[in-house]
């Protein structure tokens, strides 16, 4: 059976007070997820994180998803900005939260961390977080690993924090997908526009391609890395070319509301990245 999945009201950064449906259509359309929440409380959020290091993609992997929009000229994101959509898969209407963060910022582990360097925005509550890096940037893969393990760490202080107040249910499970931008460019061998290095070791994105594709590091070792060992779920992407951006966001979503999202907590049956890899190998998908 295939998956329904269709984005319907889109806004970016945090909403402005919520006013009557009668308003002028303009204003209501920017605020229509929120008035659906007020109107029908039942109406389940999703937030979906997006880190990385710098210059991967993750500003337009948003984009992509939210406008279909791709900017050619590259401008590091200086601040986290949040973006509203809602969207409806098998019938039923989410609230999608997407925090777009930029490439200087580290993961919180505590409360505390989170108050003080992103005041509450809501990364330590996130339901999924998507891992972005850059093929042509080997720097930019050991970026994610250090976040990986400093969302699994964060993630494990909860939990034990929960279980030892007798509320283990507190802390529901949370879904990573570690995901390889740019594989039009390593598809391409390597062709001009290279991304920015994040780091001094970077030689160019033919030096990374050349590895990846005559040993060492293949595409597919790396994704065997992120499954077997990081237990993550593993995607492919090019924000340029829109490729494989809606289906992404779409098995986020499906594996969130699985496992509970932020509202419902319950035994699941599978890890939240074996549901969300096992979408993502299927890649049913119908557009409206």
């Amino acid at each position: 059976m295939s998956t329904c999945f269709a984005s319907c009201v889109r806004c970016s950064n945090p909403p402005p007070p919520l006013v009557p449906p009668s308003s002028s259509s303009a204003s209501g359309a920017r605020r229509g997820s929120h008035l659906l929440l007020r109107l029908h409380p039942g109406v389940q959020r999703v937030t979906v994180a997006v880190l990385g290091a710098r210059g991967v993609g993750k500003t337009s992997i948003v984009e992509q998803f939210m406008r279909s929009e791709f900017c050619e000229h590259y401008e590091s994101s200086k601040s986290t900005q949040t973006h509203y959509t809602s969207v409806i898969m098998n019938d039923h209407m989410y609230e999608l939260k997407i925090i777009d963060c930029p490439g200087s910022v580290r993961f919180p582990v505590t409360s505390l961390q989170e108050w003080n360097d992103h005041r509450g925005v809501g990364l330590l509550s996130a339901s999924a977080y998507v891992i972005v890096y850059d093929v042509t940037d080997e720097d930019s893969f050991r970026s994610a690993r250090l976040l990986r393990e400093r969302i699994v760490r964060s993630r494990r202080r909860r939990r034990n924090a929960a279980v030892a107040a007798g509320d283990a249910a507190a802390v529901a499970p949370v879904t990573i997908v570690v995901v390889a931008n740019k594989i039009d460019l390593q598809i391409a061998g390597a062709g001009a526009g290279a991304g920015t290095g994040t780091g001094t070791s970077f030689h160019g994105p033919a030096v990374f391609v050349e590895r990846l594709t005559q040993g060492g590091s293949s595409r597919r070792d790396l994704g065997n890395v992120v499954r077997k060992q990081w237990k993550c779920a593993y995607a492919e992407c090019s924000a340029k070319y829109n490729w494989r951006i809606v289906a992404l966001f779409r098995d986020l979503v499906k594996a969130a509301v699985d496992s509970g999202g932020e509202s419902h907590h319950h035994h699941h049956r599978m890890a939240a990245s074996s549901r969300v890899q096992e979408a993502l190998r299927n890649n049913r998908c119908v557009i409206l």
